[in-house]
Parts: structure tokens; C-alpha cells; sequence
């Protein structure tokens, strides 16, 4: 009892490198990496940080630098929210892994197996005509759910793609799975539109990669095209469009 206390007020609970450990503000829950090593490193390194304190995590983030297997210590990386969720979630709640792990499975449902080898089909077959783009915004529609896990696949994608225009295709197809919600939003004043607002955080990693790595003004431009429509239309609202602006001109990602 003393220990949770001492954990819920904000204190290490046996650290020898770095009490008090100050708990961070409330972190949102966030979908784990795909890659399984990653996420495993991630779980590893979280239970540390949260039994030795914040000395801890500086330690490793110093003794790392550069190391890309431990980026997500730092801001705005991918893998950080994660991370910052895990140490906070055993800190103030004193969850195991298996809870975590629970809860995780519970906000961030995935497709059965079959539905997630005809999404990577549909992926690898986009060319950017409106037959290819209209099917696999058909897809994710039908399997909107797991709008996370598609987000992140689809950042995967654009990740791997070594040309503009492909990059391109893909956030066409997300251009046309949020209008589609604006559409369904406005059709019922009393619908609610979970999709896009949960899509809203990915957009910016989405977006930033192939913006930063082209070079040419008219390709750079589409992009800024497209994140000014949601903005015109109301897809995000003028704050969230414009921070996506600003990450994509400065190549700085939000912590």
C-alpha cells in the first residue's frame, strides 16, 4: 500500500538512480509499433524506466545518442507516445504487462487475418487510377475499427515507397476515406465522427516524410493542396491543419 501511494503521488518505489520519479502528465494511450522488436524494446525498456526513476531513462538516452533502436526516448519519434503510456500506465496504476496488453487489444482492435492480407494486396496493387483508390478506401471503410492499426500500416507504406508519386497515391486514398466521413458527418446532426478525429494525430507523420523528401516545389505543393481542403472543408479544424502545415514545412514532429 505504501508503495502505490508513494507511486500515485509521484515517487520512485526503490529506485537507487533518480528518486523522485516526477509522473509525466496524462499520456493517451497509443497503438504500438509494428515491428515486433521494436514494441518489444519499447516494453523492455519502459518497465525499467518506471522501477529506477527518470535518472534511468537519461542514462539510456545518453549512453544510446544516436542509436535508432532507442528513439522513441525522444520527442516526437515514433514509438514515443507508446513508450510515455507504458511508464505512466505502471506508475500511477501499477499495470502489468498483461493488463496493458488488455487494454491495448481493447481500444486498438485489429482485422482477422484474411481482411489484413486483402489490405496489403490492395496496398501493393494501388497505382493511383480511381478504381485502385476507390477499392481500397472501400476496404478501409468497411473496416474502420481498426482505423490505428490502417493508419500506421499505411505510414509503413509511404515509409517504403522510394518516389513521390506513389507516396502520393496513398494519401490520395486517405484524402477520400476522410471525406467520406465529412460526408457521412453531414448527412446526420447527430453523427459522430470517430474515424477522422482518430486518424487526425497519424496525418502528421504521414504527411511530413514525403513532403521533406521532395524537392520539387509542384510536388510539395499537392501536398500543402490537400491538407488546405480539410482545412477549407472542415475535416480538421483550422488548428489541427495548420499544425500539420508548420510539421511539414519545418520537418518537426509534435512530441
Amino acid at each position: 500500500a505504501a508503495a502505490a501511494a508513494a507511486a500515485a503521488a509521484g515517487h520512485s518505489t526503490g529506485s537507487v538512480l533518480g528518486p523522485p520519479f516526477t509522473i509525466p502528465s496524462v499520456p493517451q494511450i497509443a497503438m504500438p509499433p509494428l515491428d515486433p522488436d521494436q514494441r518489444s524494446t519499447i516494453d523492455k525498456t519502459s518497465g525499467y524506466c518506471a522501477r529506477n526513476g527518470k535518472k534511468f531513462e537519461d542514462m539510456v538516452r545518453d549512453r544510446e545518442g544516436s542509436n535508432p533502436k532507442f528513439s522513441f526516448l525522444h520527442d516526437g519519434m515514433e514509438g514515443n507516445g507508446y513508450f510515455r503510456w507504458r511508464v505512466w500506465s505502471q506508475l500511477r496504476h501499477g499495470m502489468t504487462d498483461h493488463d496493458m496488453d488488455q487494454l491495448l487489444a481493447q481500444t486498438f482492435p485489429l482485422p482477422s487475418e484474411d481482411a489484413q492480407a486483402e489490405l496489403h494486396r490492395l496496398v501493393e496493387s494501388l497505382s493511383g487510377s480511381k478504381e485502385s483508390i476507390r477499392a481500397l478506401r472501400s476496404w478501409i471503410m468497411s473496416n474502420e475499427t481498426c482505423i490505428d492499426w490502417i493508419c500506421m500500416q499505411l505510414h509503413a507504406r509511404v515509409a517504403a515507397l522510394d518516389n513521390f508519386a506513389a507516396r502520393l497515391h496513398v494519401i490520395y486514398v486517405v484524402n477520400d476515406v476522410l471525406h467520406t466521413c465529412l460526408k457521412r458527418r453531414g448527412e446526420s446532426v447527430h453523427a459522430v465522427d470517430t474515424t477522422s478525429a482518430r486518424m487526425g494525430p497519424y496525418m502528421i507523420r504521414l504527411l511530413v516524410m514525403p513532403y521533406q523528401q521532395e524537392t520539387d516545389p509542384e510536388n510539395r505543393a499537392k501536398l500543402a493542396k490537400v491538407v488546405g481542403l480539410w482545412k477549407e472543408r472542415g475535416v480538421f479544424s483550422a488548428r489541427d491543419a495548420a499544425a500539420m502545415e508548420m510539421a511539414m514545412v519545418t520537418g518537426t514532429l509534435p512530441p
